[in-house]
């Protein structure tokens, strides 16, 4: 692009997932690809963690990229680059997978790309409608292409399509099985799509069945020119959501006339330029409609051509997928500027001062590179950048070098992270101490100041401290802000993250990191629980601070734990009960009820089940007796086991 903003590398990254599988992505891949290379563009392929797929698999950040498209919904965001998520997939989809879950993986995203599927745009505006910071989807992308666009023409006038014979899976009888068979035993159709797929010849039996076309981007539209005739038929979910899949697009691409069902997204945009059948009736009169149109095709080549012209004109002024990138790059400078704005407004920035204290208990350069990156990568402006080191490390020298090299403005401060314990032995201090120290030893953090701690495992993304300030400033009443966190799934070893509000109160597993980062606290020197209470915490130190009382809630994930690396340092596992007992002390009456919210409004839930398996047997056994003594049991269990004693 001549015209690029020079606050614009003109190079992005589209995600790809499942790598080693072929699957429709890929096609939409290489369509991004060549419609950048048309602008002047470059499009960059990255797996689901922004790294790219070729050895040494680099990790990308905004220094590299000007933004991310993800298209699917089956990950998160998980890395520190500006995101857009396309909402190519309907509904149904999410209602199949898991709605909350990967529902909830869209709004991980910085930004919505909108296809003018009703379904889905409605999803979105619902899921957003109570946060404030988010706006409607403004940019357009569909599952389209720029290139190659064919010359129209009605080739052999034979019917094509393309897709996979989902029966043959045990999915469910597809609406258009009946239809597609009685095509093929006339002869009148080239069905293209995958061969074998889980083990099974999906179109074993079709005379028709022509093959496997390549996912290069320009296959499928030169075997449709070649043909003629396009069928395409919605499935019901794209139906019930008015959206087109790639099928369309492509037929308009190839020049051919296309046959399409009664979906609302073909009737609203291309109106009489393509030619329509009924499915709601029985499959043979669906077939006879079919047919009288191949007749007219292949009776009236001119008319037919002309209908197929027009209908590629509408394509190439709408839906072009190089418009689409072209008007992205054209805007969205601004459009970042609107959407801060909404959680940032410029006032707060010169009022609101933070304290970001990056915590490093051992020196270890790739991991200490990435804390300092991301603390400097931030958005907001009037932030101090405090990195608190162990007064005993011998790598100092190369953490300064480490600071110069980022070159940015970041005071060290040297913290003793080590005890002295009995037979002279060092044990490492608990967290919540050597967090207590970093503060109150700070004479630059004053009252009504705001502050933030910041562990080697978790990553904090541009955005996270701006939007944290916005919704304590606008629910000023508050002790703190915080947000979902994104933590590795604990599940079948798979290779993924789930949003979570992270540790709390009622959590049992020790396992489950505490994220310091989640929370920006407003400093009072004179709250009783930094010296009360802190000191003596490692896994709930960060839930401590917070008082016990509700925060302002930031509802994007801007934070990422990297591993399941305990952010505490007690060498020793930690006494979960023992901490619990602590804070206890500070709001008797509020754990009461989080205990009994834990024991019995939430024993049924499979997160909760999950984490009661993964407890010592110890642990398990003073669960159980407690269920036991709050439950209502036939009366000659009381009288046999008298410790169960029914509770008044």
């Amino acid at each position: 692009m001549s015209n690029l903003p020079n606050t614009l590398l003109g190079r992005f990254g589209v995600v790809k997932l499942w790598p080693g599988i072929k699957v429709a992505e890929d096609e939409n891949i290489e369509r991004l690809k060549k419609s950048a290379h048309s602008l002047g563009l470059e499009c960059i392929v990255v797996d689901w963690r922004g790294r790219l797929m070729t050895p040494p698999f680099t990790q990308m950040t905004q220094k590299d990229l000007d933004f991310v498209i993800h298209l699917h919904f089956e990950t998160p965001k998980a890395y520190n680059i500006f995101s857009f998520v396309t909402l190519w997939n309907p509904e149904k989809f999410f209602h199949d997978w898991g709605y909350r879950k990967y529902a909830t993986n869209l709004l991980s995203h910085d930004d919505f790309l909108s296809c003018n599927g009703a379904g889905a745009d409605k999803m979105i505006s619902r899921m957003i409608c109570n946060d404030p910071s988010r706006l409607k989807p403004f940019f357009k992308m569909f599952c389209s292409l720029s290139e190659p666009i064919m010359e129209p023409g009605i080739g052999e006038g034979k019917l094509f399509y393309a897709g996979i014979n989902w029966e043959r899976l045990g999915k469910g009888k597809s609406r258009h099985q009946e239809v597609l068979k009685i095509l093929d035993s006339s002869g009148s159709i080239k069905i293209y799509g995958p061969q074998l797929l889980h083990g099974v010849k999906v179109w074993d039996g079709y005379r028709g069945y022509m093959g496997e076309l390549p996912f290069d981007g320009v296959s499928m539209v030169r075997a449709l020119n070649q043909t003629g005739i396009a069928l395409v038929l919605s499935s019901e979910a794209h139906l019930e959501s008015e959206m087109s899949s790639n099928r369309l697009f492509e037929a308009l691409a190839a020049g051919v006339i296309s046959i399409c069902d009664e979906n609302p997204f073909f009737r609203k945009y291309f109106g009489d330029a393509l030619l329509y059948v009924d499915t709601s009736l029985p499959a043979n009169k669906v077939v006879d409609q079919i047919k009288s149109h191949i007749n007219w095709v292949i009776q009236n080549p001119p008319e037919a051509i002309e209908l197929a012209r027009k209908a590629q004109e509408i394509f190439q002024k709408e839906f072009r997928l190089d418009s689409s990138l072209k008007n992205i790059y054209e805007g969205l400078p601004s459009r970042k500027t609107t959407l801060e704005e909404r959680f940032m407004s410029k006032d707060i920035v010169s009022a609101k001062r933070v304290h970001l204290y990056l915590v490093a208990k051992e020196y270890d350069r790739e991991s200490l590179k990435r804390l300092l990156s991301n603390a400097c990568s931030q958005s907001y402006h009037n932030i101090r950048l405090v990195l608190a080191i162990d007064i005993a490390e011998s790598n100092e020298g190369e953490v300064l070098q480490l600071i110069n090299e980022i070159g940015a403005s970041i005071e060290l401060r040297r913290v003793n992270f080590k005890k002295l314990s009995g037979a002279k032995k060092v044990s490492w201090r608990k967290m919540g101490s050597v967090i207590r120290d970093i503060l109150i030893a700070d004479t630059m953090l004053i009252d009504g100041d705001l502050f933030c701690i910041n562990m080697p495992n978790e990553t904090i993304f541009t955005d996270h401290i701006s939007r944290l300030v916005g919704v304590l400033n606008a629910d000023p009443g508050k002790k703190y802000s915080h947000c979902p966190v994104l933590i590795p799934e604990l599940s079948n070893n798979k290779d993924n993250f789930s949003i979570s509000w992270g540790v709390g109160l009622t959590n049992l597993d020790q396992h489950i990191p505490g994220s310091y980062a989640q929370r920006l606290f407003v400093w009072n020197s004179d709250d009783p629980i930094v010296e009360n209470i802190l000191p003596y915490l490692d896994h709930f130190a960060p839930v401590a601070l917070s008082g016990l009382i509700d925060g302002a809630k930031s509802h994007k994930p801007t934070l990422l734990i990297e591993s399941f690396q305990m952010a505490n340092l007690n060498s020793q596992i930690v006494n979960i009960e023992q901490e619990r007992n602590i804070i206890r002390d500070q709001n008797p009456f509020l754990f009461d009820s989080l205990d009994g919210a834990q024991y019995h409004g939430e024993l049924s839930s499979p997160e909760f089940v999950k984490l009661l398996r993964r407890l010592p047997q110890k642990q398990k056994r003073r669960i159980f007796i407690d269920l036991l003594r709050n439950a209502l049991l036939p009366g000659f269990i009381y009288k046999k086991f008298p410790r169960f004693k029914r509770a008044e």
